[in-house]
């Protein structure tokens, strides 16, 4: 005499793609005097059988569940990465339509070590983006990482989401080790319009890390153009000096600077070559520092 007959039916369980087939045991079919009475021993053959399929169908349904579930998560990843190579638009369109656990991907990308130097630089930038404030730890773990492009991008994103966090972080980065990182500090300082990093600024502006031998890199000129900008009245001395100084890529900022910060102009012909403009304002400054 059979003692069960079992019956198949189909589970749905989240996500929705995932479907199961489960074995049900029924005792329908069992004639009334062979049902296992409730006081039969724990050994007997009924409680073994259904022991025996319980154990099978959780082993079953959580080995269904894991592979389905993994299966949707790669797919998902996959569907992130390829939305970091979209026109930067069309890219967070995708990826807020995507949802948290599109957000979740673009943590993952930043993090792997596997990746290519853009798709981590992207997949940072466009966390800020699509995170918004709840970026911010994953913006600071990119800015501490060991890697300059996470860092670089870190600057970029935090510009964006914080404006006190990513001046913060610009100020600790001006002696970073990457070129690149201490260039997008001083543009994050100027862009953010951050009058307290002024004397900072002046002081990066003659760091050792920013010449190779005697000759100046590009950022001091980034320097000299943020702090025309930044820089108020009073501080004209200053960029007298800088006139002076060798390097005559600093020159045109410097001039700028001082067109604005006194209200006047020399010479009635903007296309006067620098050394001429340059020459006039050093006697602007002679002629009025013998007058005081």
């Amino acid at each position: 005499m059979k003692l069960h007959s079992i019956i198949f039916f189909t589970l749905s369980v989240f996500p929705a793609s995932i479907s199961l087939t489960i074995p049900v045991v029924s005792y329908a079919a069992v004639p009334s005097q062979s049902r296992v009475p409730a006081s039969s021993p724990a050994n007997s053959p009924a409680n073994s059988l259904s022991s025996s399929l319980a154990s099978s169908l959780t082993s079953s349904l959580t080995s269904s569940l894991t592979s389905s579930l993994t299966s949707s998560l790669t797919s998902s990843l996959a569907k992130t990465k390829a939305a970091l190579n979209m026109p930067t638009d069309e890219r967070l369109e995708e990826l807020q339509d995507q949802g948290p656990q599109g957000y979740r991907n673009l943590v993952e990308i930043m993090k792997d070590d596997g990746l290519s130097v853009e798709s981590r630089w992207r997949a940072v930038t466009a966390a800020a983006e699509v995170g918004g404030d709840e970026s911010i730890p994953d913006l600071e773990y990119a800015l501490s990482s060991k890697d300059w492009f996470l860092r670089n991008a870190g600057l970029i994103g935090a510009q964006n989401v914080d404006r006190q966090l990513a001046i913060n972080w610009a100020k600790k980065l001006l002696d970073d080790k990457a070129l690149v990182v201490r260039v997008a500090a001083v543009s994050v300082l100027d862009e953010l319009n951050d009058k307290s990093s002024i004397m900072l600024l002046w002081k990066t502006l003659a760091a050792r890390e920013n010449f190779q031998g005697r000759e100046s890199l590009y950022i001091r000129r980034r320097i000299a153009e943020a702090l025309t900008h930044l820089e108020s009245p009073g501080s004209e001395g200053r960029f007298i000096a800088l006139l002076k100084d060798p390097d005559d890529t600093l020159h045109p900022a410097s001039i700028v600077a001082l067109e604005r910060l006194t209200g006047l102009r020399f010479g009635a012909d903007d296309h006067d070559s620098l050394p001429v403009r340059r020459s006039r304002w050093l006697k602007w400054w002679k002629e009025r520092s013998l007058g005081h």
